[in-house]
């Protein structure tokens, strides 16, 4: 299932949010604004349904896990073939240590 909520009022983002890690076991979320308390509300939450919640850009809490993304190479024949990434992974617990890989 795919539920995509394209502007949610701002004042009742981490509703929504809450709804939404109800629903499917995987959320998005943009929210610059999003205070700090409603942020561990929905993280206590997402572990309660084992669910996974990934902010895009900025979130008032430190991350369990950080990934980036670095040396992009594009394959063309005529049209996009490939793309190839080197993710790296950090942050607290079991990735307390930098690890990496490539995608293709």
């Amino acid at each position: 299932r795919l539920l995509v909520v394209a502007d949610p009022p701002e004042r009742s983002l981490a509703t929504v949010v809450a709804a939404l890690l109800d629903a499917v076991d995987v959320v998005y979320v943009r929210a610059p604004n999003l205070a700090a308390s409603d942020a561990r509300r929905l993280l206590a939450r997402t572990r309660e349904r084992e669910a996974v919640l990934v902010p895009l850009g900025r979130w008032p809490l430190n991350a369990d896990v950080r990934l980036s993304v670095a040396s992009p190479d594009w394959r063309w024949n005529g049209r996009l073939v490939a793309r190839r990434v080197q993710v790296t992974a950090s942050g607290k617990g079991v990735y307390a240590r930098e690890r990496r890989a490539a995608f293709a």
